[in-house]
């Protein structure tokens, strides 16, 4: 230790580097198919995954493998290769998921939606001197090898749609097809627009990717020119064809989809692997014959269909109709017109003894019955809802019958309404009975329909008026009658009292009321006493009518008897349906 100084020393040189090494990912396809601006892959088609390295500056990547690219379920890749350990590149392919059965993460709405793409992940690769790779991804691309498909054909008759999804459940079968309807056909998923063609303006011939006919293709409808590519909506996955004219009557029509190069094709340019034929196709209303010279029976009922006999009720015109799904329940007659309503609170009207009918309006209620008296049709509905006209059914006056008694006032619904000595009744749920003196503008409670029962609390569905004397019949054979117009009932006994009774008429001195499982009773002393008669019919009847000495009764699957001796007996005629009828009148 004698303090001798010591000597500086310098290390060999070194270098601090730590910046992280970068990775491009870049993708070209082959084939340049292309969707919303992104690469795309269909069956045939091939790219190219490029991978460059970089620090910024070119960097080698000795140790880089296939297995530090995240690759996407919709693809395989061939093994990267690279000449200079900077630029590394590999083959991908799309997979085939043309079999549906591909769900989750690699359905084919995630192909389109998600960001399908090559990712790498931090760490996943390192440069010569160790430090860790930095997160990377490719652009996002679509794959969609799955050829389309039609999934579900659609109706539209301007008011609402019917759909057959095509599961078997035919819902077009027995259905009265509106001509105005338009035509949906919905496919699978996003198709590509320009590849949906209909027949245009005066072409006959079938030369769209989508047809419709009504002779087996040997002639096709005509679209408008704007229709010659069909509006596209729900993301060009439904097309809609809307024909030049209405549809023709009394036809049944098929629509034809096209497959093949040139058919119908999806986004990517994927055609149909077979034609589309919709099976049992639809058939329209019946064409409007002319007007019958003496008097005519209407029927009304299930999807909005209407049904004429200009006979007696021996024969039944093919069924019309303005609405694809509106059930009618009620029809009345007056003044030369017929009227009639049902589910959708729509009222259709005819003054040319129904052969062609047109809407009269719109209500919010559902309605179930019509009666004319005085030069006022009335149409009662739920929740004590009914409506007046003075002018034949053009306008009409929005009215409610009262409410139910305190403290609850339940507005009844109000199910069947006739017409005697300047006098409406009308009658409903729970033994309601109200009364108009006044041609319906305002009514009273003859009972509340709420307790206490005077006439009990059953279901009252039908009321008739003959001889000075109304008659009312509901649930459990109720039936009950007036003899003052409505202000005062009397219980009769029933000969069915196990089964419902639905509808009540008068004619030729004779009440006749028919119900639950073919059940029909007859009256000759203004309702006082009943006998059962034998209708050979198991099916429930909804309405029963009297015209040109003839009671015809209607009901469930299209069911329909008639009997010209004064309801003794009754013979079954054929209605040209198997739907439910609801209501049935006669018009002079």
């Amino acid at each position: 230790q004698v303090g001798n100084p010591g000597t500086s020393v310098t290390t060999s040189n070194f270098e601090v580097e730590t910046y992280r090494p970068q990775a491009t990912l870049t993708i070209t396809i082959a084939q340049g198919t292309e969707y919303d601006g992104k690469a795309a892959l269909k069956p045939g088609d091939n790219g190219t995954l490029r991978v460059v390295f970089s620090d910024p500056e070119p960097l080698t990547v000795s140790n880089f493998h296939f297995d530090n690219i995240t690759v996407t379920e919709f693809v395989n890749v061939s093994t990267m290769t690279s000449l200079d350990n900077i630029t590394w590149e590999g083959i991908f392919t799309p997979v085939d998921n043309s079999t549906g059965n591909f769900t989750g993460s690699q359905s084919q709405s995630n192909s389109y939606s998600s960001n399908v793409k090559f990712s790498m992940d931090d760490d996943s690769f390192r440069d010569h001197k160790g430090n860790p790779g930095d997160d990377a991804d490719s652009p996002s691309f679509v794959v969609d090898t799955k050829p389309p498909y039609v999934t579900k054909v659609t109706l539209n008759d301007g008011l609402l749609d019917l759909d057959d999804t095509l599961d078997g459940s035919a819902p077009f079968t027995n259905r009265c097809i509106p001509v105005h309807s338009n035509i949906k056909v919905t496919f699978d998923y996003i198709m590509q627009a320009s590849s949906i063609i209909a027949n245009g303006v005066n072409r006959t011939d079938c030369v769209g990717t989508i047809q419709v006919s009504s002779d087996n293709f040997s002639s096709c409808v005509e679209m408008p020119n704007d229709h010659a590519n069909p509006t596209a909506s729900a993301n060009n996955t439904t097309f809609e064809l809307d024909p030049v004219d209405n549809l023709s009557y009394d036809a049944t029509y098929q629509i034809r989809v096209e497959n093949g190069g040139d058919g119908v094709k999806d986004a990517l340019g994927n055609a149909m692997t077979s034609q589309f034929n919709h099976s049992g196709g639809f058939r329209t209303s019946a064409f409007p014959s002319s007007s019958p010279t003496s008097g005519v029976f209407v029927a009304v009922g299930e999807y909005g269909t209407t049904f004429r006999s200009i006979d007696n009720g021996t024969s039944w015109d093919n069924g019309t109709c303005l609405f694809l799904n509106n059930t009618l329940r009620g029809v009345g007659f007056g003044n030369n017109t017929f009227l009639a309503a049902g589910d959708s609170g729509k009222i259709i009207r005819s003054t040319d003894n129904a052969s062609s009918w047109s809407i009269s309006a719109s209500t919010s209620q559902y309605l179930d019955a019509f009666t004319f008296g005085s030069n006022t049709f009335n149409a009662v509905g739920t929740s004590g809802y009914t409506f007046n006209s003075f002018d034949n059914g053009s306008t009409w006056n929005s009215r409610r019958t009262p409410s139910s008694g305190s403290p609850y006032n339940y507005y009844r619904n109000i199910g069947a309404v006739s017409f005697g000595n300047n006098t409406f009744v009308a009658v409903g749920q729970s033994g309601k009975i109200v009364r108009s003196t006044d041609n319906g503008t305002s009514w009273s409670n003859v009972t509340s329909g709420y307790s206490p029962y005077p006439y009990g609390n059953n279901n009252l569905k039908g009321v008739s008026f003959g001889n000075n004397t109304f008659v009312a019949v509901g649930i459990s054979g109720e039936i009950i009658r007036s003899t003052d117009y409505g202000s005062s009932w009397d219980n009769v006994t029933s000969t069915s009292p196990s089964r419902d009774l639905q509808g009540v008429s008068f004619g030729n001195n004779t009440f006749v009321a028919v119900g639950e499982s073919g059940r029909i009773q007859r009256s000759t002393d203004n309702g006082t006493s009943w006998s059962n008669m034998t209708s050979n019919v198991l099916n429930d009847f909804r309405e029963v009518t009297f015209g040109n000495n003839t009671f015809v009764a209607v009901g469930l699957e299209g069911r329909i008897v008639r009997s010209t001796d004064n309801g003794t007996s009754w013979n079954s005629v054929t209605s040209g349906t198997s739907n439910e009828l609801y209501g049935v009148i006669f018009g002079e």
